[in-house]
Formats: C-alpha cells, sequence, structure tokens
C-alpha cells in the first residue's frame, strides 16, 4: 500500500497496449468476467443511453491516458494487463475493471476533474480518502476493500487515481427487494454495530484523516460547506460557528436572491409573507452564532462518518445472504461532532421503497437498530442539532415562524 511513483513499462510488458475496449463489448465482457458485475453493466449501459451524460463520459475519458493506467496497473501485481473496463460513471469518480491476465483484477478509481477545485484540493481529498479505508481497515470490523496503490497527481494518468481491492459482493440496492424481515434484522444489526465501532473511537478533532492511526487535519470546506482555508477544529462550538459563517458567506447577493425568491413565489402561488428576506436569513445566522457563545454544555465527542451512506455503497453477499461485505466510497468522509447525526451509520438511507413488494418494517428496524447502539454520546441540550438543521435548509423554503420556533426555545434560556 504505497504511493505510486510515475515509471515507464518493463520490457517484458506487451507493447503496444490496446486501445479501451468497445463500449458494448467492455459491458459484455465485465458478465462474462464475473456474473455479478452484470447490474453494474446493467446501470452503466442505462446511463450511457442518457446522450448528454453518454457525450460528457465520453469526452471525458478522452483526457485520460489510459495506456498510462494500464502501465501503473502492471506494476501493482507485476501481471500484465489485458484491458481496463469502464465498471461505474458517479459521485465525481470513473471506476474502471483492471483484468488481468491471470485471471485476477482489480480496480481503479479515477477522480473527474472538478470545476473551480483546485489540483491541491483534489489531492488532499483523494488522499484523505485513502487514509480513511486504511484507518477503518486498521480500527474497526467494518470491510472496506484493500488499498493496492494510488498517485494524487494527474500525471501520468490525466487525472488522480486509487488503486484497491474489488470487493466480491452485490449492491445493496439490487438484492435488498428480495430480502425477509429476518434478513432485515441481520442488517440492521450489522449496521448498528459499524455505527457503534465508529462511536468508540472517538478522535482528537473535527476535520479529515490523514492517515491510518488516525491524525486528523483540516476540513474539506467544499463538502463541510465551511469558509475556504478553514483550520481543523476541536470544539463543537467553533465548528457550529464557521459552518454559520459559511452559511453566510453563501448567501446570494440582492439582485441573484430576489430572481430565486421569484421563482420560488411562482411555486407558492405569490403568498410570500411567511418566508425569509435576504436580510432576516442573514440576522437569523447571526442570532444563531450569538447564542452559541453562550452555551455551556459542549459536545465534544468526535467520530469518523461516511460522507454517502447509502444502499448502492454497501454491498452485501447475496439477496439469501444479506452480511456485509464492503462499504465502499468514502470519499468526502470527514470526522464529524456526534450531534452531526445526517452522517451517522443509520437505516433510512439503506431503504429502497418503491422497489419492494413487501412492505418494509421500518419502525421495527429502527428500534432495532437504537436498542442495539449502547451508551450513545446525545447532547444536553438539542440546539446543535437544530442549529445544523437550519443551516442546511434551503434558505428559500425557510419560513419566519419555524426560524423563529426555534430561536425563541433557546433565547429564552437565557432569560
Amino acid at each position: 500500500m504505497v504511493e505510486i511513483q510515475v515509471t515507464k513499462p518493463p520490457s517484458k510488458l506487451p507493447a503496444p497496449l490496446p486501445p479501451l475496449e468497445d463500449e458494448a463489448a467492455s459491458r459484455a465482457f465485465l458478465v462474462a468476467w464475473d456474473p455479478i458485475l452484470d447490474y453494474a453493466s446493467a446501470t452503466l449501459a442505462s446511463q450511457m443511453n442518457i446522450p448528454t451524460l453518454a457525450s460528457e463520459v465520453r469526452e471525458q475519458l478522452r483526457s485520460f491516458d489510459l495506456e498510462q493506467l494500464k502501465v501503473q496497473a502492471f506494476h501493482i501485481k507485476g501481471v500484465s494487463v489485458t484491458g481496463v473496463h469502464l465498471l461505474a460513471v458517479g459521485g465525481g469518480n470513473f471506476v474502471f475493471l483492471v483484468a488481468l491476465t491471470d485471471k485476477t483484477d482489480f480496480i481503479a478509481r479515477l477522480r473527474i476533474p472538478t470545476a473551480g477545485l483546485s489540483a491541491e484540493s483534489v489531492s488532499a481529498e483523494l488522499l484523505s480518502e485513502v487514509a480513511t479505508m486504511q484507518f477503518v481497515a486498521k480500527h474497526t470490523t467494518i470491510p472496506v476493500p484493500a488499498i493496492l496503490g494510488w498517485n494524487d497527481t494527474s500525471q501520468p494518468v490525466g487525472t488522480p487515481y486509487i488503486f484497491m481491492e474489488r470487493a466480491l459482493g452485490v449492491p445493496l440496492a439490487q438484492v435488498s427487494p428480495l430480502f425477509t424481515t429476518e434478513s432485515w434484522r441481520r442488517l440492521t444489526a450489522e449496521v448498528a454495530d459499524f455505527e457503534q465501532q465508529l462511536v468508540d473511537h472517538p478522535l482528537e478533532a473535527i476535520g479529515v484523516l490523514t492517515d491510518a492511526d488516525g491524525t486528523v487535519g483540516p476540513p474539506l470546506h467544499h463538502y463541510m460547506l465551511l469558509p475556504p482555508n478553514s483550520p481543523r477544529f476541536t470544539s463543537s462550538r467553533d465548528y457550529l460557528m464557521a459552518r454559520l459563517r459559511g452559511a453566510q458567506e453563501r448567501i446570494p447577493d440582492p439582485v441573484e436572491w430576489q430572481k430565486t425568491r421569484a421563482l420560488y413565489s411562482e411555486d407558492s402561488g405569490g403568498n410570500d409573507a411567511n418566508f425569509l428576506t435576504r436580510d432576516e436569513f442573514y440576522n437569523y445566522l447571526e442570532r444563531l452564532h450569538a447564542h452559541a457563545t453562550t452555551m455551556k454544555s459542549i459536545p465534544e465527542l468526535f467520530r469518523l462518518a461516511h460522507n454517502d451512506w447509502h444502499s448502492l455503497n454497501v454491498l452485501v453477499r447475496s439477496a439469501e445472504d444479506p452480511t456485509i461485505v464492503a462499504v465502499i466510497d468514502w470519499q468526502g468522509s470527514h470526522v464529524r461532532p456526534f450531534w452531526d447525526h445526517l452522517y451517522q451509520c443509520f437505516m433510512s438511507p439503506l431503504f429502497q421503497r418503491d422497489n419492494y413488494d413487501v412492505a418494509i418494517p421500518e419502525e421495527e428496524l429502527s428500534k432495532l437498530w437504537i436498542s442495539l447502539r449502547n451508551n450513545m454520546p446525545f447532547p444536553e441540550s438539542w440546539f446543535w442539532v437544530d442549529a445544523l438543521r437550519l443551516i442546511n435548509s434551503d434558505p428559500f423554503e425557510l419560513t419566519k415562524t419555524a426560524v423563529e420556533k426555534v430561536l425563541a426555545k433557546y433565547e429564552s434560556e437565557n432569560q
């Protein structure tokens, strides 16, 4: 598990390397290579039937040097590469299956360049993802693919990338419609255990992991909606205040605010009396900031949190066996305060409600999940949770009544 240095192909590597296979043939190869990849292949085919998306994908692929990717892949295991096959697109990454001549394979995860994001930010994001997966593998029993190597620069492939083992499982989203109630109970027990393990490994600050031992560095501001160049936070109060300042900085200018307000006004039939003006929203954030400075009981447990917890990023063994074999896509994961509850490993995001013939016992599973967790450090005051909920809300959908209710509840505590 080392950072990959840019290298030239050794003389024993076949040359020239073949180009990326034809799209349809490549998808057919995936299914023939391992039938478990049928779901990913079918999903990719559906995406490529969307003309605008297909055009963007093909244009982006042309910017990558996939021949160099094969060269770098050779050095991972010293086995010749028979081909790289596009497996998935989404979440800011292109995912390729790297097939080897010894009938084994692994995954190449290439970053999609993001407009407005500096090369330094992209590099920090990738290095944090590597460190996060290594930390999880070292300190918990949560299954994650083993990291084989990485390059956090755009050379020689044209974008940063990570090589990792392929997890031999199927997405929960694919098979959960076939689950029995008992399968759901087993899955819930696993998820509750994962959440408990993350809470039982408290970390020193709010930010991103920089190594497998749990060292915490500055957060990625574009993920946490913080002011640029924010430091790591050792206090919930400082973190919330920074989030409030970040929300104020993102308020559109008066002209843009009015344009957006007009669009929302059309949807509401012109009934805007209870919606916020730009100045009112700014002042509400200021009042939350002022109240945060008065809080005496500050919850300070910080835990690692997956940034994109849902049923496509949880792989299970099969429809008959709900054992989780991998949790994938740790990109953007941060160490967050426990009260930032939207990032807990809980059950609701794992339900694909529209796809089930039999109703899921959601209430039962939620109660089971709660019962299996021990000593959860909930804050004495729900101010932290309520304040963050307002920050995360669409300001054009917030009503004066809702915001005043929250503020009145907590401001009265100081009187």
